[in-house]
């Protein structure tokens, strides 16, 4: 991964704290605020410019462009946070990386969302947040040996985080995915006393909608 991820992370989810969800204004608080890590949501039109919403657009001229947050982060004095870029269609990913080589930020982002492995070269692959629903569908009723088969192929395919739904982890799940050598994140965790749990269990990162208001009272 690359070098400025830390152990443990609270990534600010897109919108956290009230602000729009993928707007600049989120942006920017974000690298002036003491988060360590934001995600934004990238879908990619029809002439390969990738640009932020959760959902496609018909006409993108008024959304962010992922070169536009890239610029952002070049020009601030934040050095250190990390963007995690949740994919929307399986070719953002190796694009958003090519992109992120021209800023000199590559070292500075996370993918996650729709990700095919082969895509990635293996010094790539461990900033990949891996979503387990990508090579298996996980829910309550997954046993845990179809997922120590699926971790184990995982690991060995250089994936070193794997992430879910928050509602599907607990400590039993925590506890497999690290004896694979893995580290687990979770996502969308609203509640302030629910993010300590999941770092109490052993996650890796939280990310949530109420970041700043959680680190605030730290």
């Amino acid at each position: 991964m690359g070098k400025g991820v830390k152990d443990k992370l609270i990534t600010a989810h897109s919108g956290s704290d009230g602000y729009i969800d993928n707007s600049r204004e989120f942006i920017v608080a974000m690298l002036e605020s003491g988060i360590e890590a934001f995600e934004i949501d990238c879908q990619i039109s029809d002439n390969q410019r990738i640009y932020l919403s959760h959902d496609e657009v018909e006409d993108t001229r008024n959304c962010l462009g992922l070169d536009d947050v890239f610029k952002l982060m070049s020009d601030s004095s934040n050095q250190t946070i990390i963007m995690n870029i949740d994919c929307k269609n399986n070719n953002i990913g190796p694009l958003a990386i090519s992109l992120a080589k021209k800023y000199s930020l590559a070292h500075r982002i996370v993918l996650s969302g729709s990700l095919n492995i082969e895509d990635y070269d293996e010094t790539h692959r461990n900033q990949l947040f891996y979503n387990i629903d990508n090579s298996l569908p996980f829910d309550e009723n997954t046993s845990l040996y179809d997922l120590e088969i699926v971790l184990d192929k995982l690991r060995k395919n250089g994936i070193t985080i794997i992430q879910s739904f928050y509602g599907l982890v607990n400590q039993e799940i925590v506890d497999v995915v690290k004896k694979f050598g893995m580290k687990l994140s979770v996502w969308t965790v609203n509640e302030e006393d629910l993010i300590d749990d999941f770092f109490k269990l052993g996650c890796f990162n939280v990310t949530t909608r109420v970041a700043l208001q959680y680190l605030n009272k730290k």
